[in-house]
């Protein structure tokens, strides 16, 4: 299987370092559900857009 790159923004890249450096949780799920999630969904998406193209189910 193929690696998956996201790229963060100078933003949110801050963000995730001040959720590890603080340890919360609940801000660190908060950003995988709103940030990482959203991001991963659309890299999928494109990567099942282009095997459609290419007459490849996925």
């Amino acid at each position: 299987m193929e690696a998956t790159v996201l790229s963060l923004s100078d933003e949110e890249a801050l963000q995730l370092e001040i959720i590890i450096t603080d340890r919360d949780q609940e801000e660190a799920l908060k950003f995988i559900m709103t940030v990482l999630r959203p991001k991963l969904q659309a890299k999928r998406k494109g990567t099942m857009d282009q095997r459609k193209g290419m007459g490849i189910s996925a």
